[in-house]
């Protein structure tokens, strides 16, 4: 792995370039090939969140509800905002899993939401587990433990209810990947950008069934599965669906077209999402996924633009 960083996006001052925002951004095609490339597409980047997609996908396929459809299966892959709606799902995911929300290895912390932890800073209310934005995730991971028959103490990367979801995305975005806990804790993976886009590919391209429940789900439930104003939540709307997305919290991001089956990912190496984002949407735009009404992202009062790709 290589941290060969490009310029993805940058801002303005008078004229001339203020901000400079590295990392990685590409398009990966069906057929393998890569396009309109900045940066190094070896370049190591963390799963974190994105790791969801594959959890759920697995444990919906083990669990046999490859044709169902809920706001809860959208909360189990999501990061949500943690507001009063996003607490109802995942109350509502731990009694369809048969597990109990007080085994997770997360921490009652404040809503991802700022107006929400806001409110509840004023209020004076408690920091809620059920308000954690990776919940979900956790609950899955606990039923997962129970069909695999093991202990619940799952926040490590050599746990044996890992194993599957590790094996798959090696297997699919054939690389070797690097187990690290994050700071949730939940055991995630380090691997290159290019293989984080191989991993979507292949679900996409092999008709992964579990994967195919789980983004009806987020298609359906795009408030439920991230948030109100959300990049994940607004594409989804903006294409009705086709176009979805996932946004990890180390800056980076990765979208699909469910009709082509192309990838797209996006990576700020400072962590700003808004360089990220900007640099995704100009892809979007020149794949023709979106037009020139969707995307426009700013630091402060500064605009926010992508440099030029292949």
């Amino acid at each position: 792995m290589t941290d060969d960083d490009g310029v993805i996006a940058f801002t303005e001052l008078g004229g001339e370039v203020n901000l400079r925002f590295h990392g990685v951004a590409f398009v990966l095609y069906p057929g393998g090939e890569f396009g309109r490339v900045t940066g190094s597409t070896a370049r190591a980047i963390n799963l974190r969140s994105i790791l969801k997609l594959v959890r759920g996908s697995l444990l919906m396929e083990r669990l046999g509800l490859t044709e169902s459809l809920d706001p809860a299966y959208a909360v189990l892959v999501g990061s949500h905002d943690g507001l009063d709606v996003h607490r109802a799902a995942v109350t509502r995911l731990a009694e369809m899993l048969s597990v109990d929300p007080r085994d997770a290895l997360c921490s009652p912390i404040p809503p991802q939401n700022d107006l929400e932890a806001l409110r509840m800073a004023i209020e004076k209310d408690a920091a809620d587990l059920l308000r954690h934005q990776c919940l979900g995730e956790h609950l899955g991971v606990l039923r997962m433990c129970r069909e695999m028959g093991l202990p619940n103490d799952y926040d490590s990367v050599h746990h044996a209810v890992h194993q599957p979801t590790f094996a798959l995305v090696n297997a699919a975005g054939r690389v070797d990947v690097v187990g690290v806990v994050d700071r949730c804790p939940m055991p995630t993976l380090v691997l290159p950008a290019a293989g984080i886009a191989r991993l979507l590919s292949r679900l996409l391209l092999d008709r992964h069934a579990g994967f195919a429940a789980v983004q009806r789900s987020i298609a359906a439930y795009p408030e439920i599965y991230a948030g109100r104003d959300r990049f994940s939540t607004r594409l989804a709307k903006y294409s009705g669906g086709r176009l979805l997305a996932k946004e990890s919290a180390s800056g980076g991001f990765v979208a699909w077209n469910r009709d082509s089956g192309a990838v797209i990912v996006s990576f700020c190496a400072a962590g700003c999402h808004d360089a990220a984002e900007a640099a995704m949407v100009s892809r979007m735009q020149a794949e023709g996924w979106v037009g020139r009404d969707f995307g426009g992202d700013c630091v402060g009062a500064q605009m926010i633009r992508p440099t030029p790709h292949q």
